[in-house]
C-alpha cells in the first residue's frame, strides 16, 4: 500500500485542509473580543453558546447532503457560505448582525471540516490512523502558529477589519484547490445506511467508546476556554497587547507541532492510548487552573504555563482522535458526525458554564473551575481501551 502522505490526493487535501484552517483561526482567535464590542462577558457566553446550537443541529443533518451531492461539491459551496458570512462580520454594526454572521459562519466552517474529515477517514488505513490523524493534525496546528504571529502585524487597537479581510482571501486557495485541483474522490459518505439516532444507540452498546468520547469532548471544552476566554483574560483584564498575546498564543500551539505526532506513533507502535491520556488530563486540569492565580506575574511565567497546559491539550488531542478513528470505519459517517459535533457541542456547554460561572466569582476564577472540570478526565481515561 502507497504511502498516502505523498500520493497527490493526500497532499491535495492537507494544503486544502491548511488554507482553511489558516482562515478559520484568524477569525477564531479574536471573534471573542471583537463580539465583546456589542455586549457584556456574560452575555457573550450565551451568544456563543447560541450559535453553537445552531451549529451543532446542521452537523446532524449535513452527512445526508454529503451524500446527495457529493463531498468535494458541498465544500465548494460551504466555501463560498462562508465568504458571505465573514463580509457580515465586516460589516456588522450591532449586537444582533454581529451575532447572526458569527452563528452562520459556524456553520459554514464547522461542515467544512466535517467534509475534509471525511475525506481523510476514506483515505485512512486502520493500522496507519494514528500516523496519519498525526500528520493532519500537526498541519493544522501549524496553521493555528501562522495565525497566531499573523495577528502580531495584522491586529492593532482593535481593528479587527483586517484580520477579516485577511481570513477572506485565504478562501480563494482554499476554494480553487477543492475546485480545480482536489483530484475525484468516490463519495466517502455513499455507503452509510446509519440514521444519527442509530449512531447514539451504537454508542450506548459500545461501552468502549463512552470514554473515549467523553476525554475528546472534554479537551474540546479546553479549546473553547482557551480561544475564547483566554484572550479576554489577557487583553481586557490583565491589559496584555495584541502583540503580546499573539506570541502567547504562537507558544502554546507548539506542543501540538512537536509532540502530537511522535505520541501518535507510540500509541500505535508501543504504550497505547489509555496511560498518556490520564497523564495528559493532570497536566491541562493543574495548567488551566493555575491560570486564576497568574495575573500579575511576568509574562514570560504567562508563557510556561500556556505551554505547559497545552502539553497536556495535545497529548489528549492525538490520542483521542487515534482510538476514536481506530475504532469507526467509512461507513460510520453518523458516527463521525456524531464526533464532529462535540466541537460545537463543547461551544455550547463551555460558555454557559462560564456565564454561569460569572455569576459568582470574578473573571480569573473561571479557570480554577474549567481546571475542576477537566481533571473529570482523568477516571475516565482509566476506562480506555488500548487498541495496540
Amino acid at each position: 500500500m502507497p504511502r498516502i502522505f505523498v500520493s497527490s490526493r493526500f497532499s491535495t487535501l492537507v494544503a486544502a485542509n491548511l488554507f482553511g484552517r489558516l482562515h478559520y483561526y484568524l477569525i477564531a482567535l479574536v471573534i471573542s473580543n471583537y463580539l465583546a464590542q456589542f455586549m457584556d462577558d456574560i452575555t457573550l457566553g450565551w451568544v456563543i453558546a447560541g450559535a453553537s446550537v445552531v451549529v451543532a443541529a446542521s452537523l446532524i443533518v449535513s452527512p445526508s447532503i454529503f451524500t446527495r451531492f457529493g463531498t468535494n461539491r458541498v465544500i465548494m459551496l460551504l466555501g463560498a457560505g462562508e465568504a458571505i458570512a465573514v463580509l457580515g462580520l465586516l460589516s456588522a454594526d450591532s449586537a444582533a448582525t454581529a451575532a447572526f454572521f458569527f452563528a452562520l459562519q459556524g456553520v459554514f466552517s464547522f461542515n467544512i471540516f466535517l467534509g475534509i474529515d471525511l475525506l481523510l477517514e476514506a483515505q485512512s488505513a486502520n493500522e496507519e490512523t494514528g500516523r496519519l490523524r498525526g500528520i493532519f493534525l500537526v498541519v493544522s496546528n501549524t496553521a493555528v502558529l501562522a495565525a497566531s504571529l499573523a495577528l502580531s502585524g495584522i491586529l492593532y487597537d482593535n481593528n479587527f477589519g483586517s484580520v477579516f479581510s485577511v481570513a477572506l482571501a485565504l478562501l480563494i486557495p482554499f476554494l480553487a484547490l477543492t475546485a480545480f485541483f482536489l483530484p475525484p474522490i468516490s463519495n466517502p459518505v455513499a455507503a452509510s445506511s446509519e440514521s444519527f439516532l442509530t449512531s447514539l444507540k451504537t454508542i450506548a452498546i459500545r461501552p468502549s467508546m463512552i470514554p473515549v468520547l467523553i476525554g475528546h469532548f472534554l479537551v474540546l471544552l479546553f479549546f473553547t476556554w482557551e480561544i475564547y476566554y483566554l484572550p479576554l483574560y489577557l487583553v481586557e483584564h490583565i491589559g496584555f497587547s495584541w502583540q503580546v498575546v499573539s506570541a502567547l498564543f504562537a507558544i502554546s500551539v507548539l506542543p501540538y507541532i512537536f509532540f502530537e505526532y511522535p505520541m501518535g506513533r507510540i500509541a500505535d507502535k508501543y504504550i497505547g492510548e489509555k496511560e498518556m491520556t490520564i497523564v495528559g488530563f493532570v497536566i491541562v486540569s493543574v495548567g488551566v487552573a493555575a491560570f486564576s492565580f497568574a495575573s500579575s506575574v511576568p509574562v514570560m511565567l504567562w508563557a510556561a504555563l500556556i505551554f505547559t497546559a497545552n502539553i497536556g491539550g495535545a497529548a489528549i488531542e492525538v490520542l483521542t482522535e487515534t482510538h476514536f478513528f481506530k475504532r469507526v470505519s467509512i461507513s460510520d459517517t453518523n458516527l463521525i458526525s456524531l464526533y464532529q459535533m462535540l466541537r460545537p457541542v463543547s461551544a455550547i456547554v463551555g460558555p454557559i458554564v462560564a456565564s454561569l460561572t460569572l455569576l459568582f466569582v470574578p473573571f480569573p476564577f473561571i479557570f480554577a473551575v474549567f481546571g475542576a472540570l477537566l481533571a473529570l478526565g482523568i477516571p475516565a481515561s482509566f476506562f480506555l481501551k488500548d487498541t495496540r
